[in-house]
């Protein structure tokens, strides 16, 4: 199975600097492609065109919170209203240090886990054993 990782930020720096920290800390081993997203709703159409073309492709998402349009949550709740939540595994990465939001996150289960921005070398090696525990 193909694992793609979807960065949904609309904050084009995040999105350059999640890429950039991803590619040099080894994700790149694990995944086939790496898509970033300014709105929620062109990923969301992605995985719609994905669902209904039985492509073989698994998606992890690095998902933010506050965006305008569609935020992290009505995103989570649309990818399950449109029965495409078998596709993907999500990371919240925000920059929300709220409580409320991180015990939010754990009401979907395809939320895997919760990162305040910014990333790190760390945070990267958590996300990529993260994937590979979730792979096995």
């Amino acid at each position: 199975m193909k694992i793609k990782l979807l960065l949904i930020d609309d904050d084009r720096i995040s999105l350059l600097i999640a890429k950039k920290y991803l590619t040099n800390h080894g994700i790149k081993e694990l995944v086939e492609e790496i898509i970033a997203f300014t709105e929620a709703e062109d990923a969301l159409k992605l995985l719609k065109q994905t669902k209904s073309n039985q492509d073989q492709n698994l998606f992890w998402i690095l998902l933010d919170i506050n965006m305008p349009n569609i935020n992290g949550w009505e995103f989570l709740k649309l990818v399950e209203k449109n029965k495409l939540k078998n596709l993907l595994k999500v990371v919240m990465l925000t920059s929300s240090i709220s409580e409320v939001d991180k015990s939010m996150a754990t009401s979907f289960d395809m939320v895997h886990g919760f990162f305040t921005k910014p990333l790190t070398q760390e945070k990267c090696e958590e996300f990529k054993a993260l994937i590979n525990r979730k792979a096995n």
